[in-house]
């Protein structure tokens, strides 16, 4: 998606800025850059973490249903979900 939208940016710059060389070289850089941030990339990334949040308190209720001491999960889920131990102990 990403490639698509810097292609159809390119060829609208090529035909706008056809006589400014330092303005299509500019936008260029800014279009092309190595942070391209859209609507639906930060929606998506948003989902992800959403899911990521439901995906641990479910981990760690299912846990506690089956009476697991809660320095057990804290050391499950941070090694699960990759999580520092601060971030950890808030889902417990």
């Amino acid at each position: 998606m990403r490639c698509t939208i810097i292609d159809m940016s390119n060829k609208v710059l090529e035909h706008i800025a056809k006589k400014y060389d330092a303005v299509r070289k500019g936008v260029k850089s800014v279009m092309g850059g190595k942070v391209l941030e859209y609507e639906a990339k930060t929606i998506r990334n948003e989902g992800l973490e959403e899911g990521m949040e439901k995906g641990i308190r479910g981990t760690v209720s299912i846990l506690k249903k089956r009476n697991i001491p809660p320095q057990a999960i804290q050391a499950q889920i941070q090694e699960q979900y990759d999580l520092s131990p601060e971030e950890s102990k808030k889902y417990l």
